[in-house]
């Protein structure tokens, strides 16, 4: 509830209204009150008391909408209908209501030992730097002198490692194709507040960054693309032109790449296009999609280690053959899980030449109920013992890998026929 005091006295119940304003001093805050008579009063709010009244020092003004922001000194907050905004202390306030405002306070970023690290670094390359060299390592390090410390930038969540995690947009688009790791990556783009995605030329980022600036887009934003070469901007430019949507893209950056941009006239396609599918429609396609790349990567990935399961099991069984006699092997004596096997295997690796005392009979009862240890007493027949269990733990873990494979499988060709033939 909001409390208006003018000249010490309470007026909250006797107005229906109060509204504040920039008086003819240029430093001094008028307010009004309206009264139910219709009858208005003016005081300077200097004289006036608004609860509740809050102070904000070094913070961004932001208006919901619009990607402008504007850096205060000073805020003011009355009644939190009302905002006197000082850009300069001291200054004339500049008198707002709050209504669609947003107020972040001003990152500290530019005191961390990372950015401090980076200034050192551009000082360095200055001092270093020869002939025209020395002219852009300057313009670099006045440039980093001008960077706008606001919380939510990319460069506060590297110089802070504190990286705000985000709403996800509902209704992704890939109109440039996509694998299950690009997927994940555009996803990841739009949660988090920094995002890095790296990986070998022809892995698919280039693609990766089509996808991002396509969904950026449909949510009517902008979005800058840099490198540190043409080469790489060049290359967006071109596959977005390749599917007409040249005429989005600004080519920036070099003084002749601004002159060409603003003395060419952007041709726009007069093509028709059909309406688009709605969201919940291109929602429910990607949730198929999902479902599709994961079969496809679980098929690729189990055989791949089924693959790898079954050389080293050929190896095993070629050194046992040759190392130990049939009657030593203790076969399927032992019915373990695959994990209880691998616990039993790192059990004897733990006993090794130890000599089996009372406490470890206990364990192997309790954790493997083997109650017979005499067995266990010769070293060699503990090797042979562990070798039984490597093989025992392949064949386990080859036929659950199977099992698996199958399964993943039978989902991959379901999800074919769902797709092309509705089944």
């Amino acid at each position: 509830m909001v409390t208006i005091c003018v000249d010490g006295e309470n007026k909250t119940h006797k107005i229906t209204d109060w509204t504040l304003w920039a008086g003819n001093d240029d430093r001094e805050v008028m307010l009004t009150c309206h009264f139910r008579s219709g009858r208005k009063y003016t005081r300077p709010l200097s004289v006036c008391q608004i609860t509740p009244t809050v102070n904000l020092r070094n913070v961004f003004l932001e208006r919901k909408g619009n990607a402008v922001t504007s850096r205060a000194e000073r805020v003011i907050i009355y009644g939190d209908k009302y905002a006197a905004v000082y850009y300069r202390e001291g200054e004339r306030p500049y008198i707002m209501k709050t209504t669609g405002l947003d107020f972040q306070q001003c990152s500290a970023f530019t005191e961390h030992a990372v950015f401090n690290y980076l200034c050192r670094v551009a000082n360095e390359r200055i001092f270093y730097a020869r002939g025209n060299n020395r002219n852009i390592d300057e313009n670099i390090l006045r440039q980093i002198k001008k960077i706008v410390s606001h919380p939510d930038t990319a460069l506060h969540a590297y110089c802070s490692g504190q990286s705000k995690k985000r709403d996800s947009p509902w209704g992704l688009i890939f109109p440039f194709g996509l694998n299950e790791s690009q997927l994940l990556a555009v996803e990841r783009a739009f949660s988090s507040q920094i995002s890095v995605i790296e990986g070998p030329p022809g892995t698919g980022k280039t693609q990766t960054i089509l996808n991002i600036v396509a969904n950026i887009l449909i949510q009517n934003k902008t979005v800058a693309i840099l490198s540190n070469n043409n080469s790489a901007v060049s290359n967006v430019y071109e596959k977005m032109d390749k599917q007409q949507l040249g005429y989005v893209v600004a080519r920036l950056g070099s003084t002749e790449n601004r002159q060409q941009f603003f003395s060419t006239s952007i041709s726009r396609s007069e093509e028709v296009l059909p309406d688009s599918p709605s969201a919940n429609a291109i929602d429910d396609v990607l949730q198929q999609v999902k479902k599709h790349l994961n079969a496809i990567n679980q098929v690729a990935s189990l055989k791949a280690e089924i693959n790898e399961l079954n050389i080293e099991y050929k190896y095993l069984q070629q050194w046992q053959s040759q190392n130990l006699r049939p009657e030593e092997l203790f076969s399927h004596k032992y019915r373990f899980s695959s994990q209880k096997t691998t616990d039993l295997m790192a059990y004897i690796h733990y006993l090794s030449d130890r000599r089996i005392g009372f406490r470890n009979r206990i364990d192997l009862l309790l954790n493997f109920r083997i109650l017979k240890v005499k067995p266990l007493m010769i070293p060699e027949r503990r090797l042979a013992l562990f070798t039984s269990l490597q093989l025992s733990y392949y064949e386990k873990t080859i036929r659950e890998k199977q099992i698996s494979l199958n399964e993943y499988e039978e989902v991959f060709k379901n999800l074919i026929l769902k797709f092309y033939w509705g089944a």
